[in-house]
């Protein structure tokens, strides 16, 4: 059996990732150069602090599934809390590997009698394209729930080279995304722990998420 403080934690796989693409050079170092200036942009208009916080209510919302299915968050959190998160699109290396520790993390959360749904402003086909998950992804057209949450920013002409076709994977053109972040909702609908980051390449741990629906649960 394997010993599970020997996993690295979501934030050590990321690294990975940033560090392969550092290892590509110029190219490398001008796209994270791009990171920390959008970053730089989100921070000074304070943007995380304009997202809804923990003990504010969750706004309700109907979405269209990947799977063809049509998911009310409302119908979700009657059963038990809810883990809501939001990507940015399958484009984005940071949010495919989040969403995969968020799936291996599933089967845990599911035992504490909770659920996990996933949004994003690209298209239904673009997720399905993303592979097999066990928890829905679904399609916040135009950002609409997103919004609701305090979440979405238009990406800066500076950083639009590094986005593969935004307005073809979203279908808009208004180069809108949301910041990521991850939100547990309890059984009264209110938000218990909400985590938004403006650099994208932080995310919640799942240890973290865990912590939280065991403390519910309890």
């Amino acid at each position: 059996m394997s010993d599970a403080s020997s996993t690295p934690s979501l934030q050590q796989q990321i690294e990975v990732i940033v560090q392969e693409y550092l290892s590509y050079g110029e190219a490398g170092k001008a796209y994270f150069a791009s990171i920390r200036r959008l970053v730089e942009v989100l921070m000074h208009q304070d943007a995380a602090r304009k997202t809804l916080q923990a003990g504010m209510c969750a706004p309700d919302f109907t979405l269209p599934a990947s799977d063809g299915n049509t998911i009310k968050l409302s119908d979700l959190w009657q059963r038990g809390a809810v883990v809501v998160t939001f990507f940015r699109g399958g484009w984005c290396p940071f949010c495919s590997l989040t969403l995969r520790a968020y799936d291996v993390m599933l089967p845990r959360v599911q035992q504490l009698g909770a659920s996990m749904v996933a949004l994003s402003p690209q298209s239904t086909q673009h997720s399905r394209n993303m592979g097999s998950f066990h928890f829905p992804l679904l399609h916040d057209y135009n950002n609409a729930v997103a919004r609701q949450y305090g979440l979405v920013y238009t990406v800066p002409e500076f950083a639009r080279r590094y986005v593969d076709d935004l307005v073809e994977y979203n279908q808009t053109d208004t180069w809108e995304l949301p910041i990521a972040g991850t939100f547990v909702v309890d059984r009264s609908g209110t938000i218990t722990l909400a985590y938004v980051n403006p650099d994208y390449v932080r995310r919640l741990e799942p240890a973290t998420i865990l912590a939280e629906l065991r403390r519910l649960r309890a």
